[in-house]
């Protein structure tokens, strides 16, 4: 089995797992100006051989960003007259995805309905993920089609995905995390409650703290932004000069913020909806059967010149 895919362009690099969930485990970019820089953070204790959450690089949320509910039931969900176990951030992550094209800068992974995920999604699909590399630009597109429903009462397929990158935060040795803050054109935000649904939406920013978007501030954690003017924002380190730019499609309607103090990763999470958005359809899409729905985006470096 095809243990790794590494794309190149001029001095960048990014490496895809295709039996480990299709995982972007890891991305240097090069800037004009600067060193190479890795983007994305990976734990020491990472296994390309395990299929677990691989809790780093950018694992893509697919069908379902978040947790579902039935009820009071965490990590379930009900269509029609059953009830289905739908894991944490779906299962997309955990199964091995077929790598279907390929060049020096670009791969092409697919991801196919099967046994291994009827079970807990009663629909056949197939999900296409495209990764360019171009300079100091990755960008990722997204093809998800509805090959038809396992029962004709299910026919239309449920997508609220999400993409789950974990950067580096700082971006350079010799800068710190307070060094490190969000700019984003966001004007509403929602906490996550304890239990892992939305909590109320409320205006964004509500302090100076808030607009500041330091990367130290208990405020930018488990927070969900929305409601964005444009579709992109960078996480910049002042320190080091660098600025790491998200831009992302229309069907991503929010970004998550989270991270764990004193593990050196933030991360910043194109989602479509919001969590448990199977049972409140805040950004859920319904595919009709024979239908593909598009999303794509992009991370970018840029250095300033000092």
């Amino acid at each position: 089995m095809l243990t790794s895919v590494i794309l190149r362009h001029g001095r960048s690099e990014a490496t895809l797992l295709p039996s480990r969930g299709g995982l972007l485990s890891q991305l240097t970019l090069h800037a004009v100006g600067d060193e190479p820089v890795p983007l994305l953070w990976l734990p020491d204790t990472f296994s390309p051989a395990e299929s677990g959450w691989p809790g780093g690089g950018m694992p893509l949320l697919f069908p379902l960003a978040g947790r579902q509910f039935h009820g009071d039931r965490s990590l379930h969900y009900a269509l029609g007259e059953r009830t289905y176990h739908m894991p944490l951030h779906g299962f997309a992550y955990a199964l091995p995805w077929a790598l279907t094209g390929q060049q020096e800068h670009l791969a092409e992974l697919t991801l196919r309905s099967g046994p291994a995920t009827y079970e807990l999604f009663p629909f056949d699909f197939t999900v296409v993920a495209r990764y360019t590399l171009a300079g100091a630009t990755l960008t990722l597109d997204l093809w998800i089609t509805n090959d038809g429903g396992r029962d004709e009462a299910a026919a239309p397929m449920p997508l609220a995905m999400g993409a789950h990158p974990y950067f580096h935060a700082p971006l350079g040795a010799n800068s710190s995390l307070a060094q490190c803050h969000l700019e984003t054109s966001a004007t509403s935000k929602t906490r996550v409650t304890p239990v892992g649904t939305a909590g109320k939406s409320a205006p964004y920013p509500e302090s100076a703290e808030e607009a500041k978007g330091t990367l130290t501030s208990p405020l930018l954690r488990n927070l969900i932004l929305g409601e964005h003017a444009v579709g992109r924002a960078s996480l910049v380190d002042d320190g080091s000069g660098r600025k790491v730019q998200l831009a992302w499609s229309d069907g991503f309607r929010y970004l998550v913020l989270w991270s764990l103090e004193g593990k050196g990763f933030h991360c910043i999470e194109p989602w479509m909806g919001l969590p448990d958005a199977l049972h409140h359809g805040d950004g859920l899409r319904w595919l009709r059967r024979g239908e593909c729905y598009t999303l794509s985006m992009q991370l970018a470096l840029e250095h300033r010149m000092t």
